[in-house]
């Protein structure tokens, strides 16, 4: 029963490969669930993504091994028996061998300048940013019918990206919604905004998922124009053209950051983790650092600076080791 008793929508979508769950669990499920919230969980899983990634730094993770080798079935009966663990509701688990279909992208205005950073209608990232907003929408449309058949309303909806990692519990759901015109607010973190707002994990009240949620279906209509640098900006323009109120939280109330298994241990990607926080003070390595220095060790340099300027978000990067001089011809070294 869920009369008295408000209840919150969790909303995970990504790819399998990436995905780092537990945090999720330990520190957003149990502690909204122990506030006396019903937690329900909806879940959207690839299996096989296009290989394309915004940081290279990606490439040298790996899936986690106590799920890499279970079937569709197993990987069902794992997460269900995980959330009714930590004290929520498993209400929808897709699980998909490839990856979401799209329709040709329109061209021309304003389609062109949406996104253009990496621009939908020749950018694979373009394109996987309105992959996960296609199914963050239908995940929507279902908790919506939930709704309906349960005669209920979920009071927060949050979404989280496959590869969070949570370092700390989120933010109380009891004092979010203590705040006046609740059902308006869109909290995200206070970091990694780039001029828009940060989207890896974002709290809404009731109103403003059902915009942002729908942030897909936006896209293919041409009005409002929603001129936008990056998939960032194009949230908080649209979040502006509903009049949403846009609140940020300080890493102490949403401390999650993206992250990866790097050698089956988690380590966080350096560009986007709050600058104004202490890795140390959370005990995390960041994964560029961990690969720079395994390279080094084992003498492959190479595959350390063939990462990106965006691996490092603009700090120092390492410089490869002064090669000894060659022998002269005819001379051993």
């Amino acid at each position: 029963t869920f009369a008295g008793r408000g209840s919150v929508a969790l909303f995970v979508v990504g790819l399998r490969r990436r995905l780092l769950f537990n945090s999720t669990l330990r520190h957003v499920v149990r502690p909204i669930a122990r506030e006396g919230f019903a937690v329900h969980i909806y879940m959207s899983l690839v299996d096989k993504g296009d290989g394309i990634s915004f940081i290279k730094a990606r490439r040298a993770g790996h899936e986690d091994t106590s799920t890499a080798n279970m079937s569709h079935a197993q990987l069902r009966r794992h997460f269900y028996n995980a959330v009714r663990r930590a004290g929520g509701c498993l209400m929808c688990l897709s699980l998909s061998f490839s990856s979401e279909t799209l329709p040709p992208i329109p061209r021309g205005q304003p389609y062109d300048q949406r996104m253009s950073q990496y621009p939908p209608y020749k950018s694979p990232i373009g394109r996987n940013v309105l992959r996960v907003w296609k199914s963050r929408e239908i995940l929507w449309q279902i908790a919506a019918m939930n709704e309906v058949e349960l005669g209920m309303q979920y009071s927060l909806a949050l979404w989280c990206r496959d590869d969070a990692f949570w370092v700390r519990d989120v933010i109380s759901a009891k004092m979010l919604l203590e705040t006046k015109r609740v059902e308006n607010i869109a909290w995200t973190k206070d970091c990694a905004e780039w001029t828009g707002i940060n989207d890896k994990v974002a709290i809404m009240g009731r109103e403003s998922a059902s915009v942002l949620f729908r942030a897909y279906s936006t896209f293919w209509k041409p009005q409002p124009a929603f001129k936008s640098v990056n998939a960032e900006t194009y949230l908080k323009a649209l979040a502006i053209s509903k009049q949403l109120f846009l609140k940020k939280l300080h890493f102490t109330g949403i401390g999650a950051s993206d992250a990866m298994l790097y050698k089956d241990k988690i380590c966080v990607l350096k560009k986007y983790w709050c600058p104004y926080i202490s890795a140390r003070s959370y005990n995390v390595t960041f994964c560029q650092d961990e690969i720079v220095k395994d390279a080094e060790r084992y003498g492959h340099e190479e595959a350390a600076f063939n990462l990106s300027d965006m691996d490092f978000m603009g700090m120092p990067r390492p410089s490869p080791p002064p090669r000894p001089p060659s022998s002269p011809p005819g001379q051993r070294p």
